[in-house]
């Protein structure tokens, strides 16, 4: 999914194609980022969260690429996008 998150949020940015090569995209779930912070002696504030962004979805992915998965029968099945954003909130 990484991979496909990287090219995906990746994919317009035609003009500053060498900056955005230094970001990652779903690097870490919600969760793994917690733990991470919360190894480190921080609190994960409970108004962090994960969401989708629907304007990049409705602008930039929708009729453009799709994801999919295998199922049991070997059959495709379409994913919804995945989380785009997170905001954290992070005590110490």
């Amino acid at each position: 999914m990484q991979d496909a998150c990287e090219f995906m949020y990746k994919k317009d940015y035609h003009d500053n194609w060498l900056s955005e090569m230094h970001e990652t995209f779903c690097f870490w779930n919600l969760a793994d980022w917690k733990n991470a912070l919360e190894n480190t002696g921080f609190r994960l504030d409970p108004l962090s969260n994960a969401y989708r962004n629907d304007w990049i979805v409705q602008n930039r992915l929708e009729g453009k690429v799709q994801l999919f998965r295998l199922n049991e029968a070997g059959t495709l099945v379409p994913v919804d996008f995945p989380v785009s954003h997170m905001l954290l909130l992070a005590r110490k």
